[in-house]
């Protein structure tokens, strides 16, 4: 579903009928929106080849999520560390990942195999693959790249560098192990209580990555909290959050997680210029999300 357009009412009941519950559909306070969880027993398993259209999708749209996001990486660490950056090089790199991502809808999958994914046809899934590869990562990177945070004090710098390959490692985690589980319960005919098996071993995987690496954020980088805005333990679940965001190119469930866009929350979604928590309105991000 796109961020920032409302999707139909026809598709919004398709999607409440046909998905699965997990753990991270249960209304909390930030997601779900009160929002009754639909039933497991409903999502999965598809045909054949509906499943190999499903895993195509789902890895061109996290490849794609991966390579932005190392690009993007890499060029924001140079200008911390005082190095240039081939903006238009860059653009180049972006651009024809996101492009050999969309490629693959029409490459792999008919127009019927869509439809039981609950597409509305071939631009709707480049659509969706497109927000995964572009606006989630951007979300993700304001979140390892706080907009505040200029590396201009060389403790500073490290601890961003080093903060954000941590950060990136928990992303990939997080990606790999959803993954595996939805793949899973969509190739497979198996009752409900073992996808919830398949689920919650997803989730406690992804809390044990949590834990790790918040830990090793508190003993690495004491001044995290004055850099970020967060605790580690904070900052490692939102970005697990964010990074779940991704999976809506191909996995439904994932749209409950993410969070209604929301201008003041440090994250920058959406047709948001920036996002720096809004705490001083004419520094380089105003309290409008737009830069100053």
């Amino acid at each position: 579903m796109k961020q920032g357009r409302k999707p139909g009412r026809r598709r919004l009941l398709v999607i409440a009928i046909a998905l699965g519950t997990l753990e991270c559909l249960a209304p909390r306070a930030g997601y779900g929106h009160g929002t009754p969880p639909p039933d497991l027993a409903f999502w999965g398993p598809f045909s054949k080849g509906t499943v190999r259209c499903l895993r195509r999708l789902s890895y061109a749209s996290r490849r794609c999520f991966e390579e932005v996001l190392a690009v993007q990486s890499e060029c924001l660490e140079n200008r911390f560390s005082g190095l240039p950056c081939d903006d238009q090089a860059r653009q180049s790199l972006v651009d024809a990942a996101l492009e050999r991502a969309r490629g693959v809808v029409a490459q792999t999958c008919t127009g019927g195999q869509l439809t039981e994914l609950r597409y509305a046809g071939f631009d709707d899934a480049r659509a969706d693959i497109s927000n995964a590869c572009s606006l989630q990562t951007e979300a993700v990177l304001s979140l390892l790249y706080p907009i505040n945070a200029t590396g201009s004090d060389p403790s500073q710098r490290q601890c961003l560098i080093e903060n954000a390959a941590v950060g990136r490692k928990l992303v990939r985690h997080v990606l790999t192990a959803r993954s595996d589980a939805f793949d899973r319960i969509a190739a497979r005919v198996t009752g409900p209580s073992i996808k919830r098996a398949l689920v919650d071993a997803a989730n406690a995987r992804a809390a044990r990555a949590k834990q790790q690496c918040a830990a090793r954020l508190e003993s690495e980088c004491p001044s995290f909290a004055s850099i970020y805005g967060r605790t580690p333990a904070d900052w490692v679940e939102v970005l697990a959050r964010r990074t779940e965001c991704t999976l809506l190119a191909t996995y439904y469930q994932a749209i409950i997680t993410c969070p209604t866009p929301a201008c003041g929350n440090g994250i920058k979604e959406a047709v948001e210029g920036c996002d720096d928590g809004n705490q001083i309105d004419d520094d380089r991000c105003r309290n409008s999300c737009q830069p100053n």
